[in-house]
C-alpha cells in the first residue's frame, strides 16, 4: 500500500509574479481549496457569493474579490492534493499556475498546470458587480478561470509595498 502526504501548508502559486503573490490552502477535511488574492485579515470579507455551484467569491468593501473558496475542490478540478508531481488514478496533481495579461486586463487561473483551453466548454459566470469571468471545463471538470477586468475586480497585493506571507 502506497502512502501519501496530503499538503495542507499555505503555498505561493507559481508564475507571473507582475500580478502578485496569489496563496492557497486546501483542507483535506472539509475537500476545500481557499486562494488568497490579499493578505488575510480580519474584515476583509464584506459579501460572499456563489458564482457558480461550488465556488464562492469572497469581496471587500471596494467589491474587488479578495478570496475564492472551492468546495469539493478533489472533484471539481479533478486533481489529487498529495505532494506526488504524478498522477493517481488518472488524477493529475493539483498545480495552481496563473497568467496576468495586462494590454487585455485578463488574469487566467489554471488549476492542473498552464492547459489548453480552446476547444474546452467556456461559461459566463454572472459575478456580482458586473465583473465578467470566465470558467473552462474539460469535460465535468473546471480546467481555469479567467478574470476580465482584472485590474478593477480583484483586489492585489501591491507587490512594492507588502509581498505578503500568510
Amino acid at each position: 500500500m502506497l502512502s501519501y502526504s496530503l499538503s495542507q501548508e499555505t503555498t505561493t502559486a507559481h508564475n507571473d509574479h507582475s500580478w502578485g503573490d496569489i496563496q492557497y490552502r486546501y483542507s483535506p477535511n472539509e475537500d476545500i481549496l481557499m486562494i488568497y488574492f490579499i493578505k488575510i485579515e480580519e474584515n476583509m470579507i464584506d459579501v460572499s457569493d456563489e458564482i457558480l455551484d461550488g465556488i464562492v467569491a469572497d469581496f471587500n468593501e471596494e467589491q474587488k474579490i479578495t478570496s475564492l473558496e472551492i468546495m469539493n475542490a478533489s472533484f471539481l478540478l479533478n486533481c489529487h492534493f498529495y505532494d506526488l508531481q504524478s498522477s493517481i488514478e488518472g488524477r493529475a496533481p493539483f498545480s495552481l499556475s496563473y497568467h496576468y495579461n495586462q494590454p487585455s486586463d485578463t488574469l487566467i487561473m489554471f488549476f492542473t498546470g498552464i492547459v489548453n483551453v480552446d476547444g474546452s466548454l467556456c461559461k459566463e459566470i454572472p459575478a456580482m458587480f458586473g465583473y465578467p469571468i470566465d470558467s473552462y471545463f474539460i469535460g465535468r471538470c473546471l480546467a481555469a478561470l479567467e478574470f476580465h477586468k482584472a485590474s478593477t475586480s480583484i483586489k492585489k497585493t501591491n507587490v512594492e509595498m507588502d509581498p505578503f506571507r500568510l
